[in-house]
């Protein structure tokens, strides 16, 4: 199972809505959670397979105007 889906919302930190970062938790984080939660039984009543959870480098590197996303 390979998680790599991930909303950007441009613009200045201070602009975006409580709705906007809904937005963002709810794709880059809940997104890579619910994949893990509904493939892990199968995975593991089979005994193989693998989960990779594909993230940005923006939280290793730092950046001097990052966009408003979880890494």
């Amino acid at each position: 199972m390979i998680s790599n889906a991930r909303i950007v919302i441009g613009g200045n930190i201070l602009a975006l809505t409580l709705k906007d970062w809904a937005n963002i938790f709810d794709v880059n984080l809940w997104g890579v959670i619910n994949s893990i939660h509904l493939f892990l039984p199968d995975l593991l009543q089979r005994r193989e397979g693998h989960i990779v959870n594909v993230y940005s480098g923006a939280g290793i590197i730092g950046l001097t105007e990052p966009p408003p996303y979880i890494c």
